[in-house]
């Protein structure tokens, strides 16, 4: 009897459970291994399925917020596109390869003399492979590009009758081709839905929050899970465009930004 007095009792006067503070940091990009608050995290998140559940598979304000991002981003560049010249979809492949790990206007320079000498897979196949790195010496790794634009037009050239595939899976075979580029012939070359994430994209959308991920697979997906199909293309050259002109790498332009109110950066 005296012990179910005093559980009653403790019941009455237990205090209230302390509220536990909103922590700024449970949100995508969390590292919960290296938080300064690990304790307070892991009560707010329990485990690390919870963790993917409530980051990634993304409660309706974080789309929202995205959402909100990309429509900031059009009103800032409504002419935002790829910056690569070519006029069919052979010279758009070959100017991706000469682009990754160098500059679009590097590539620029060494595609007009290099797009002419050839109309069809089959004569930028046949090319001598040291004519084809005298062409390019202009951009960075020529040699390794060059090797990889002889083999994807002789794969081109033999395997699809000199027509360019048109499916990501047929892409990723061909030599020098990676998922940003299959990305970009996807969205560009093919008006089809496609997010390829070069270094301005990693950029952006991690300092922004959108993902931690640190591979561009990785982010890849995390990306495709919280923008709409519909707007994978637009996405790709907006947080370009961004990256380049005020999210930079060394000296990003805060206070200039007009996402800065959305920025998780912003808030640290």
């Amino acid at each position: 009897m005296e012990q179910r007095r005093t559980w009653g009792l403790s019941l009455l006067f237990r205090p209230e459970p302390r509220k536990q503070r909103d922590c700024p940091r449970v949100r995508p990009g969390l590292n919960i291994k290296t938080h300064k608050n690990r304790p307070l995290v892991r009560s707010l998140v329990r485990s690390r399925s919870d963790i993917r559940l409530s980051l990634w598979e993304m409660p309706m304000h974080e789309k929202e917020r995205v959402k909100k991002i990309l429509e900031f981003l059009k009103q800032e560049y409504p002419d935002a596109g790829t910056r690569l010249h070519f006029s069919n979809r052979l010279e758009l492949l070959v100017a991706v390869v000469l682009s990754a790990q160098s500059t679009d206007e590097q590539g620029n320079k060494v595609t007009p003399e290099l797009f002419s000498r050839f109309n069809s897979a089959q004569e930028l196949a046949a090319m001598d492979l040291e004519e084809l790195e005298e062409l390019i010496r202009g951009v960075g790794l020529y040699k390794n590009k060059a090797r990889h634009i002889k083999g994807l037009a002789e794969k081109i050239a033999a395997d699809y009758d000199g027509e360019m595939p048109g499916t990501f899976e047929e892409l990723l075979k061909l030599p020098g081709v990676g998922r940003k580029s299959a990305n970009v012939m996807l969205s560009v070359g093919f008006d089809q839905p496609g997010l390829g994430v070069d270094t301005h994209v990693k950029r952006v959308t991690r300092r922004l929050g959108i993902t931690s991920g640190k591979t561009s697979t990785q982010i890849e997906k995390d990306l495709k899970r919280v923008i709409p199909i519909s707007l994978w293309s637009d996405s790709h050259h907006l947080l370009i465009a961004h990256g380049r002109t005020v999210c930079q790498a060394r000296k990003p332009r805060c206070g200039n930004c007009i996402l800065a109110a959305l920025c998780h950066r912003c808030e640290a």
